[in-house]
C-alpha cells in the first residue's frame, strides 16, 4: 500500500490550518495561490484579531477561549488566536491574555516587533494561578 504524502501551503496560516484539524489532514487545495483571498476562514475556533477592535471585545473573545481551556487537559477544541500587526492594549486599558491548554496565540506580522501588546500574555493551568506561578 502507498504511503500517503501531505503538501504543506507555505506561511504560518497554513501551519495553523493543519494542525487545527482533528483529523490530521490538509485543508482543501495545498498549492498557494498566487492572489491572497479577501477573506480567509479559519473555522470557528480560529480567532483573528485587528489593531482597529476595541480592546474590550478582543478582551472578552480571549477571556471567553481562556475559561474554556484553562483546564481542558484532555479536551479535544484547538485555538488559535492570531493577531494582525499592529499595536494591542495601551497603558490604560491593557490586553491581558490568559493561554489555556490547547491554544495558540501568534502575531501574524513578518517581524517580531509588527505585533505589540500591551499588557501580557500568560499560560496559567489548573496548576500555576497568578499567585504561585514562577513568573
Amino acid at each position: 500500500m502507498p504511503r500517503p504524502t501531505h503538501r504543506v501551503r507555505s506561511g504560518v496560516a497554513a501551519l495553523l490550518l493543519a494542525a487545527m484539524t482533528t483529523n490530521g489532514t490538509a485543508a482543501a487545495d495545498p498549492r498557494p495561490t498566487s492572489t491572497p483571498a479577501a477573506h480567509t476562514d479559519f473555522g470557528p475556533n480560529g480567532k483573528i484579531f485587528d489593531p482597529t477592535m476595541p480592546v474590550r471585545e478582543i478582551q472578552a473573545i480571549v477571556d471567553a477561549v481562556a475559561h474554556q481551556q484553562i483546564d481542558d487537559e484532555m479536551g479535544t477544541r484547538r485555538y488559535a488566536l492570531l493577531f494582525k500587526p499592529g499595536t494591542y492594549g495601551t497603558a490604560s486599558a491593557p490586553l491581558h491574555v490568559q493561554v489555556g491548554y490547547y491554544t495558540e496565540v501568534a502575531g501574524l506580522g513578518a517581524a517580531p516587533t509588527d505585533v505589540v501588546i500591551n499588557g501580557h500574555v500568560d499560560v496559567y493551568n489548573r496548576c500555576l494561578t497568578p499567585t504561585n506561578s514562577s513568573r
